[in-house]
């Protein structure tokens, strides 16, 4: 009896689906297309709370195009107004951000949407958002909102696991590769046990990123999405380039001369 109760449920309310379009132009590499994927998954999380804190949407790929770096997502969900209200504010922040006007949502929203331009960097021209019944294109990189002194913005962090913390608060520290400062990053309980593989490694993270706006070091890394462990380069490996290009044994001043005729001289 509650077998045929829940089929009966079930066909009273069908899967309500929509598919959402993100795409890129210029000359695309493999990293531009990772991060913006990731950065377009954080958007569509960010999106559905706002709407609805409690809501539960599947994302699909369904359609993946080389040419211009297009990816379409169908999500899916027992509740189709939840899928029309992610339609219609998919389609005002595109045009908001195409404008480059300001967003009329949340700050964690807003940040959200305003990183899916910040892949636009000279080799990538613009980015495009689309359903079925828009296509606006974005064609300038825009910046986050801020607080005083703070910015926020959804990238990657690289450096080393120096400290894991598991009391109140599961965290590690690490230190970041260019400013030699600790980055606190805070995870999710899911991602507690893995971090004792990336004690000591060398690690790109991965997630939403809090900035000192005055020195332009990140300080904190507090919602992790991804963490990878770095290659490591063998030592020595730079005398495997020998040979890549013949100097001869031609004095530096002479080969500096060449270089400034542009001929053999």
């Amino acid at each position: 009896m509650f077998f045929q109760l829940a089929r009966v449920q079930e066909a009273e309310c069908p899967m309500a689906e929509i598919r959402l379009t993100v795409a890129l132009k210029g000359t695309i590499s493999l990293h531009d297309f990772r991060l913006t994927m990731v950065r377009f998954e954080h958007f569509l999380k960010e999106l559905c709370e706002h709407i609805d804190p409690e809501s539960v949407v599947q994302w699909d790929i369904v359609a993946l195009g080389a040419g211009s770096a297009t990816a379409t997502v169908e999500g899916s969900s027992l509740d189709s107004n939840l899928l029309t209200q992610v339609k219609h504010i998919y389609e005002d922040v595109g045009t908001h951000l195409a404008r480059g006007q300001p967003l009329p949502y949340p700050a964690d929203l807003a940040r959200s949407a305003v990183q899916l331009t910040q892949v636009i960097n000279g080799r990538v021209t613009a980015v495009r958002l689309q359903t079925e019944d828009t296509d606006v294109e974005i064609v300038q990189r825009l910046s986050p909102p801020a607080g005083e002194g703070t910015a926020y913005s959804f990238g990657e962090v690289r450096g080393t696991v120096e400290t894991l913390r598991r009391r109140r608060h599961r965290s590690f520290t690490l230190y970041d590769e260019l400013f030699d400062q600790k980055v606190i990053c805070r995870l999710r309980p899911s991602q507690e046990e893995m971090m004792r593989q990336f004690w000591g490694k060398e690690v790109v993270v991965t997630g939403e990123i809090r900035w000192d706006t005055r020195s332009g070091r990140p300080v904190e890394v507090h919602d992790v999405h991804d963490i990878q462990i770095l290659p490591t380069v063998p030592p020595d490996s730079y005398e495997r380039a020998r040979g890549v290009w013949d100097l001869g044994t031609d004095q530096p001043e002479i080969l500096l001369r060449r270089l400034r005729d542009g001929g053999e001289g």
